[in-house]
């Protein structure tokens, strides 16, 4: 199974900040040595533009 049909499936197919269902897409958390569903979220992208948002 891909990584990213294992965090829809975790994730119920929801972003996993807000619940949102639209415009969803895997974000690995940083710093990683490898993608993994453990350092890794489904999030839309209004959660993802705040999460990569830089000061």
């Amino acid at each position: 199974m891909k990584l990213e049909d294992v965090i829809r499936s975790r994730s119920g197919n929801y972003c996993e900040l807000c619940k949102s269902q639209q415009d969803l897409s895997v974000y690995e958390v940083p710093p990683q040595d490898q993608s993994n569903a453990e350092n890794s979220a489904l999030l839309c992208s209004n959660c993802l533009a705040q999460v990569e948002k830089k000061s």
